[in-house]
């Protein structure tokens, strides 16, 4: 969730989900029950900004950059240009945080 800012909705979480075949619900909601994230209204979102920038801050810097070129390749392919291009930003956007410094 860090690699998206502070806040991401449960309809882009099951996309990326079927992009990377991997369940990552179940992981948001543990965070949930732990009181890391909140989830309102099928949107998930760090407790407290700080919160978010910690968990992003503690992964390495090569992990990090590892971890945005996959969720772009990943998503990329469905973005498929008919209609509503934000997966298509949002794969640019992964793909240009996974960039160097």
């Amino acid at each position: 969730l860090s690699c998206f800012g502070a806040s991401v909705d449960n309809a882009f979480i099951k996309t990326l989900e079927k992009a990377l075949d991997r369940n990552l619900c179940d992981s948001l909601d543990k965070a949930v029950a732990e009181g890391l994230i909140d989830k309102v209204d099928d949107k998930y979102h760090f407790s407290h900004d700080r919160i978010q920038e910690t968990a992003y801050s503690m992964m390495d810097q090569l992990n990090r950059c590892n971890f945005h070129f996959k969720y772009g390749m990943a998503l990329a392919p469905l973005a498929d240009g008919k209609g509503d291009d934000g997966i298509l930003l949002t794969a640019a956007n992964q793909l240009n945080l996974a960039g160097p410094e």
